[in-house]
């Protein structure tokens, strides 16, 4: 048996239904007389005053609608340089990032390098004394960092070499500064600022 509630919106539907075969009978030729009929008189008319135009004006009409939507278009009080289409960018916070950093090191050497490069840049940022115009930016060496951090910050950008050489040379791959662990960084960091 039907649930009554699943066909309470089909109700309409077959209640028009219904309706629309009663008019098929009761009203004869409705639809041809009412509708298709004026509507090819209407296409025929048209047609008529169309061929009776030269084509000189035809595409003179053609032109100054092209010309109209053109215009339209065009941009209005707008810098020239200024583009109408930015990418919907996200802000993402300083976790998001320093997180997406972490990740990313698991796939690639530059994806280390890129995260000890921003580990320098807090280093720096934490461990600059502070004078009266604000953060005084000190160089790396006056730091006195140990020497397997100092090789993490100053380890070169990995070059990539082509799949054959990466063959030949995987096997006298030697352990490289940007192996560092950054939880060292960060101990180290947190252990600094305490004292």
């Amino acid at each position: 048996m039907v649930n009554r509630k699943q066909l309470k919106p089909f109700i309409p539907l077959i209640l028009s239904l219904f309706l629309a075969l009663g008019l098929v009978f009761i009203v004869d030729d409705f639809v041809q007389t009412v509708i298709v009929i004026p509507l090819l008189y209407t296409i025929w008319f048209v047609s008529l005053i169309v061929q009776s135009l030269p084509q000189g004006i035809l595409w003179a009409g053609f032109i100054f609608v092209l010309l109209i939507v053109s215009f339209a278009n065009l941009p209005k009080g707008k810098n020239p340089g200024s583009s109408t289409w930015r990418p919907l960018a996200r802000k993402s916070g300083q976790v998001e990032k320093w997180t997406q950093l972490l990740e990313n090191t698991q796939n690639t050497r530059f994806s280390k390098w890129r995260l000890a490069q921003e580990l320098k840049r807090l280093t720096r940022k934490l461990q600059s004394p502070i004078n009266d115009d604000g953060w005084r930016s000190v160089d790396i060496v006056d730091l006195g960092l140990p020497s397997e951090i100092f090789a993490f910050f100053e380890a070169g950008q990995p070059s990539h070499f082509p799949f054959w050489k990466r063959l030949i040379s995987a096997s006298e791959e030697t352990e490289t500064a940007l192996d560092l662990d950054p939880e060292v960084v960060i101990q180290f960091l947190e252990e600094r600022l305490r004292t």
